[in-house]
């Protein structure tokens, strides 16, 4: 006994092809036909500057981000602040009061004593 309804991979994987290829084709089409007359609006002008989303947008960025960096920057500057110290002793005062500046009194203003969003 023979089974003559065998059907080859070749054509399986044809049929397969053609059936995924035609979802993909008229998502195209339909894109076209949405597209067209949506690329000959006008656009209102947007103005950024000053505006109230670009005041949360910073603010929220600023809390979010900024401020957990630079509290991370006063923390590892305090940590590289005793070795600059020390290697600043024999330049004297200035030189003490330069590597506070640097690694202690800059990063603690920029991470606590700023308003929120302003960088």
């Amino acid at each position: 006994m023979r089974f003559t309804s065998f059907v080859p991979a070749a054509s399986f994987v044809a049929s397969t092809r053609r059936i995924a290829v035609a979802p993909l084709i008229a998502c195209l089409a339909l894109s076209m036909l949405v597209a067209g007359p949506a690329a000959s609006l006008e656009m209102p002008e947007v103005n950024w500057e000053g505006s109230r989303a670009q005041d949360v947008s910073g603010k929220t960025l600023d809390l979010l981000i900024v401020r957990p960096l630079a509290t991370a920057r006063v923390l590892v500057g305090g940590l590289l602040f005793i070795p600059a110290s020390i290697l600043s002793l024999p330049m004297g005062r200035e030189g003490f009061s330069s590597a506070h500046e640097v690694f202690i009194e800059f990063p603690t203003e920029y991470a606590f004593d700023r308003k929120l969003g302003e960088f």
